[in-house]
């Protein structure tokens, strides 16, 4: 199973990944059951991986089928690919994928309770917080803008001159063939 999601520079990103049994009419005892024989006996490989450099950012091999795992994106962001293979089975599993990144992915219960917060505190850290992100998250969509916005400009200029050149050959082809078609009626006495 693949996916791929596009994150800001040096973010936060959780994930929580757990299977899905089918059939709706299960009762719960038995998805439950269910969930638990096949948490033992079907395992992962999981890969996260950026998008265009193909760099692993988190790599875990033969993992249960549920489970969580955090990773920071790189100093630039960008697209990231996240690829679960199953190991022992030739079946399809269906997957729940959870992805929080950023303030959504801190837990700002635990950082009350270490950082011996008060909970005005703590909702104030965590607006802090969120403005900090919607900052940062507008700074990259301006930069991103930029690039495109240039490598636009660079490609529509590139296809301006090519076009001229264009028009250049086919002036310069239209001429010769006018000069030459000329030389043969000459030749030919058709003209004088």
């Amino acid at each position: 199973m693949r996916r791929s999601e596009e994150y800001v520079a040096n973010t936060l990103v959780l994930l929580d990944y757990y299977p899905l049994s089918s059939g709706a009419d299960w009762s719960i005892e038995v998805l439950i059951v269910s969930m638990s024989l096949f948490l033992c006996f079907v395992q992962f490989n999981v890969q996260v991986s950026e998008a265009l450099t193909s760099k692993v950012i988190f790599s875990k091999k033969q993992v249960s089928s549920s489970g969580r795992f955090s990773f920071v994106s790189s100093s630039k962001g960008g697209d990231y690919v996240f690829c679960f293979q199953n190991l022992h089975s030739s079946s399809v599993h269906r997957m729940s994928m959870t992805l929080k990144h950023g303030v959504d992915a801190t837990d700002y219960d635990q950082l009350m309770k270490t950082n011996h917060l008060t909970t005005v505190e703590t909702e104030f850290t965590r607006m802090i917080d969120q403005a900090s992100t919607l900052r940062k998250d507008i700074e990259y969509y301006k930069d991103r803008e930029r690039e495109s916005r240039n490598t636009s400009e660079n490609t529509c200029e590139r296809a301006l001159y090519f076009c001229m050149l264009g028009i250049v050959v086919t002036l310069v082809s239209g001429f010769v063939s006018f000069w030459e078609t000329r030389k043969e009626f000459k030749r030919h006495k058709y003209m004088e």
